[in-house]
């Protein structure tokens, strides 16, 4: 049971002030129980004393005071805090029903958490039920929601437990992240075997019962590190009662990962630790056989003779004898392996034949193992003396026939396999006698001697039993599913197989048959069922559990059920570590794994293999899916060292075409080209007429462009192109020949190169971009002729080419060069009536407007102005084309047009003083030459506050504006023209002049007033 949270409740003190006026009596006593109430609290705050005492005599004093029923609240807070719940229970009933209602919901609470930490949940749950109706939204409310939700879990009702905290979050939405109430959510998905958000709930809680549960979720998913990291942390929990689990369980984690070093040192600390836990003896024993796996044999005998037998359960004492029977028969000390059974069988008494059975099976096992097959039939026939009708009565005769098969005596092994199968009651070892002696007939490829042996059994059967047993006519059956097994015909097979079920003796062995050959149809399902049916079995063959387990591995991992094919192969090492398909176990693990997204897990349990196993083929395999994984991780160094690790170990292997292979695609995706050059080449060599030829022939030319691309190489690109001149990367190849010699300013060379490209690949994606570079070489070279026409031809060629808008611009400017103004219009033309980026239109377009002013067709320049000033309003050199027409429209005599282009350019703002000064000047002329004098002026008066005031073309202009005043004696605006002039700064001249005529003028004003016929005179 969870333990309640003890949660310590704050009780609110109530201080009254001492009123204003003097003190009665009443007010007198008042003052003193408040006073008494303040030193208790001090008291309690500093624990400079023990609190109880001084509640029980406050309360004595003041028994119906104003804090009597704040001390009677913290009085059962004491005892309850203590663990004293007797003490406290009564004390907080009699608040709950007291008159006063200050603390009736708080010790509700606390009765129901005393009724739960003493084990009486209903009336826990009870309580925690009418505190949730009867206290809202309060933090009481809170904490009965939470007891309520343990009581559920405590009664094993763990939907109801979840949905409770799902209404405590919802209802009190800042508990979500309350550790109480995460750990709490934790244990509830444990219990529902989701392990993965157990985890996810307790990420962040370090309490002891959070490490403890989230430790054992990872160790249910297998993530023995994890779940060791945890267990660690709970076993640093000196006073958490978990402390002593968590060590042990730290430790089993190591023996599950079968790290039989860091599994006998984690039992050791624990030995240490807690020498008195009542795990000790099995923790020795663990310790003992993880030290044995180490070889350290001294230190494992050591630790058994050690154990203390009156301390042991019988179940620890024969685990022990177990492995010490498994350790003196692996040093060949077979006689005291002998006395082991007997003394094991005397702690089981004569009730449990099974288990001392299974000590001879341990010891026949090792003696099977290391090649002792006569002692291995010996012990089964003293097994026999000692238990004479124990089904194992036949594997005597079983040992003697596989010891003449494998003499190859294939005559006495049928008959000894004969007397097994005969003399005793058919059993599943009875099939395995059957199936070995199959097996001398199928390794003889006698398969008409097994039909006729076959035969013969079945008149055998039919004359010595009047009952007419059939079971023989189910053995012919199996005899024949077995033939067309060894054919693969499979469908054939099972069927034979299905009618052998029938009988009785051979279902067991036929059901395992008929499973295996249900795999081969690809039936998984089928076989899976099958395979389960025989695990499920309480007397079955241990090859035939063997060879279930393992086929329950395999249909596992075929119907993709990954995960649970992975605790298979597991299962099966661990059951079956010497077995043959152990590494096969491994590698079907490994590709598990893999297909999990497990990688660092499939890694390890190929290295595994190849470590434990580098003789078997499944190594080769586990290496090469090693390899891969590096490689497919992008990790090239480690997939490099892994093909090159298969190469060394088995270079004349099966698999060595395919790690050669590897090698070189690995050296290639790391970009090391030279080393993948070499091993292609040595692929090509040794193996030219392998499926991958082809492949490596074409690796070996990619990575040869590649080097010849990146080296910047002319000679390996050339030599490139001359071993590979048909390859579709020999175009490539030869432009970026040119392409470097072009870079290089090497334009002569580099024409030769691109007109090869050219000649050679016609057709090419490139041929575009070499015309282009021909023609900029010749450029270069100052042969404009040659580059015309090389820029002719790309726009001839491939005119929606991109690379025949920069050929239209350079031919354009060269014929503009010229003086071929019709020709660089043309060109431009070109380009404008193409998809070009707005950048190469737009000056295509200027251009034309250029060419055909040139070429004095000024309508035309005009409309290519225009077009240009409309299309590209933001283009810097919008103004330049908006003077261009302007000075078009001068040259068309078309003055009131060439006014509006001005006004255009004025509009667009942001001119310098000298452009504006210009456009002054030009529009004032224009307008006075179509004698607007008025607009004239106008234009003439803008250049006055132009600055600097001393430009010659605005003095020009003021000049010409005082020069229309004076036509117009208006003598004051001339006179104030003139000043601008002569103030302006300007030249010498321009000054003098403006002073003479403004002294001019002014004499003539003079001479007006006083004789106006001189002054006319002056005037004239």
């Amino acid at each position: 049971m969870i333990p309640m949270k003890r949660v310590v409740l704050v009780a609110v003190s109530l201080y009254a002030a001492a009123v204003a006026h003097g003190f009665g009596g009443e007010d007198l006593q008042y003052a003193r129980e408040n006073k008494a109430w303040a030193l208790l609290l001090k008291v309690q705050q500093e624990g400079s004393g023990d609190v109880r005492q001084f509640l029980d005599r406050f309360l004595r004093t003041f028994p119906s005071g104003h804090h009597a029923v704040d001390a009677q609240f913290a009085m059962a807070e004491e005892h309850y805090l203590k663990g004293q719940f007797t003490k406290a229970l009564p004390m907080y009933e009699a608040l709950a029903n007291g008159k006063d209602s200050t603390y009736t919901h708080d010790a509700w609470l606390r009765m129901a958490e005393i009724h739960y930490n003493i084990g009486d949940i209903p009336k826990a749950q009870k309580t925690f039920e009418k505190l949730v109706d009867k206290t809202g939204r309060t933090l009481v409310g809170a904490e009965a929601l939470y007891g309520l939700a343990l009581c559920f879990m405590h009664n094993k009702d763990y939907r109801q437990a979840v949905n409770t905290i799902n209404r405590l979050v919802a209802k009190y939405p800042a508990y979500v992240n309350v550790p109480k109430i995460r750990e709490l959510m934790g244990i509830l998905r444990f219990e529902e075997k989701n392990y993965r958000e157990t985890i996810a709930a307790l990420e962040g809680i370090f309490t002891p019962v959070a490490a403890f549960y989230r430790g054992l979720s990872f160790f249910h998913q297998k993530q023995y590190q994890e779940a060791a990291q945890s267990f660690n942390t709970l076993a640093d929990m000196p006073s958490s009662p978990y402390a002593e689990m968590g060590l042990y369980l730290k430790a089993e984690c190591f023996r599950m990962v079968q790290n039989a070093g860091l599994t006998a040192q984690a039992y050791s600390d624990f030995v240490s630790r807690f020498p008195n836990s009542r795990l000790k003896p099995q923790a020795l024993i663990n310790q003992a056989r993880a030290l044995n796996v180490q070889g350290r044999v001294a230190e494992a005998m050591g630790l058994l003779r050690d154990l203390d037998a009156t301390a042991m359960s019988k179940d620890a004492q024969i685990n022990a004898l177990y492995l010490e029977a498994e350790i003196a028969a692996q040093q060949g000390d077979y006689e005291k392996a002998r006395e082991l059974p007997a003394k094991a069988q005397r702690l089981l008494g004569k009730d449990n034949p099974e288990r001392y059975a299974r000590i001879h099976i341990i010891l026949t096992y090792y003696l099977l193992k290391i090649g002792k097959i006569k002692e291995a039939t010996i012990e089964m026939r003293e097994l026999l003396r000692q238990i004479p009708l124990h089904p194992l009565g036949n594997v005597a005769h079983l040992l003697l026939g596989y010891g003449a098969l494998n003499e190859h005596d294939l005559r006495t092994a049928i008959s000894s396999f004969e007397t097994s199968f005969l003399k005793y009651e058919y059993s599943p070892l009875s099939d395995a006698a059957l199936a070995m002696m199959l097996n001398g007939y199928f390794e003889a490829g006698n398969y008409k001697g097994l039909v006729t042996h076959a035969n013969s059994v079945m008149t055998v059967v039919s004359s010595e039993y009047a009952t007419q047993d059939m079971r023989w006519k189910a053995q012919s059956q199996m005899l024949i599913g077995e033939a067309y097994y060894r054919l693969k015909m499979f469908n054939e097979a099972s069927r034979f197989y299905e009618q052998a079920m029938e009988e009785p003796a051979l279902a067991e062995q036929a059901r395992l048959f008929l499973a295996w050959s249900k795999y081969h149809e690809g039936k998984f399902a089928e076989s899976l069922r099958l395979a389960q049916k025989i695990m499920g079995l309480r007397r079955v063959g241990e090859e035939n559990r063997i060879s279930a387990h393992l086929l329950l591995a395999s249909s596992y991992f075929n119907q993709g059920n990954y995960e649970a094919s992975i605790d298979a192969f597991v299962g099966f090492r661990q059951n079956h570590p010497n077995n043959a398909h152990v590494p096969e176990c491994w590698l079907y693990e490994g590709w598990a794994k893999r297909q999990t997204g497990a990688y660092a897990g499939a890694l390890k349990s190929w290295k595994n293999l190849v470590a434990q196993f580098p003789n078997d083929p499944e190594a080769q395999d586990a290496q090469i899916q090693i390899g891969l994984l590096y490689f497919q991780a992008r990790k090239y160094k480690a997939a490099t060292q892994e093909f090159a690790a298969f190469l060394t170990r088995w270079p004349q292997a099966p698999l060595a075409p395919q790690a050669l292979w590897l090698l070189a695609q690995t050296y290639y995706n790391s970009q090391d080209d030279a080393s993948a050059i070499k091993t292609y080449r040595a692929f090509l060599a040794q193996y030219p007429n392998h499926k991958y030829t082809a492949g490596a022939e074409n690796q070996l030319m990619l990575t040869c462009y590649r080097q010849a691309m990146r080296s910047k190489n002319s000679q390996q690109l050339a030599q490139f192109v001359q071993m590979y001149p048909k390859s579709q990367l020999a175009p490539e190849a030869q432009y970026q020949l040119a392409l470097d010699a072009f870079q290089a300013k090497q334009w002569a060379p580099a024409i030769d190169h691109f007109r090869k490209l050219l000649l050679q690949y016609p057709a090419s994606s490139q041929a575009p971009l070499a015309l282009l570079s021909v023609a900029q070489a010749q450029e270069r070279l100052s042969k404009r002729a040659e580059a015309i026409l090389e820029y002719k031809s790309l726009v001839d060629l491939f005119p929606t080419h991109p690379a025949s808008l920069d050929a239209g611009m350079r031919l354009g400017a060269l014929h503009f060069a010229a003086e071929n103004f019709k020709e660089a219009a043309a060109s431009f033309r070109f380009v404008i009536e193409r998809e070009a980026p707005p950048q190469i239109k737009s000056s295509a377009m200027f251009n034309l407007g250029m060419s055909r002013k040139k070429e004095r067709n000024y309508a035309e320049a005009v409309e290519a102005f225009n077009s240009f000033t409309s299309a590209y309003p933001e283009n810097p050199k919008q103004m330049d084309a908006l003077l261009e027409i302007a000075a078009l429209y001068r040259l068309m005599d078309m003055p009131d047009k060439a006014a509006q282009a001005y006004q255009m350019v004025l509009r667009r703002g942001n001119l310098t003083p000298a452009i504006k000064t210009g456009i002054y000047n030009q529009t004032a002329e224009l307008y006075r030459g179509m004698g607007n004098k008025e607009k004239a002026v106008a234009y003439y008066s803008e250049l006055i506050p132009l600055r600097p005031a001393n430009m010659e073309e605005r003095l020009l202009g003021l000049a010409q504006l005082a020069a229309i005043h004076e036509e117009d004696e208006a003598w004051e605006k001339a006179l104030r023209i003139y000043n601008q002039i002569r103030i302006s700064g300007g030249k010498t001249a321009w000054v003098q002049s403006a002073a003479k005529r403004a002294k001019e003028i002014k004499s003539y004003l003079r001479a007006k007033k006083t004789n106006p016929a001189m002054a006319a005179a002056s005037k004239q």
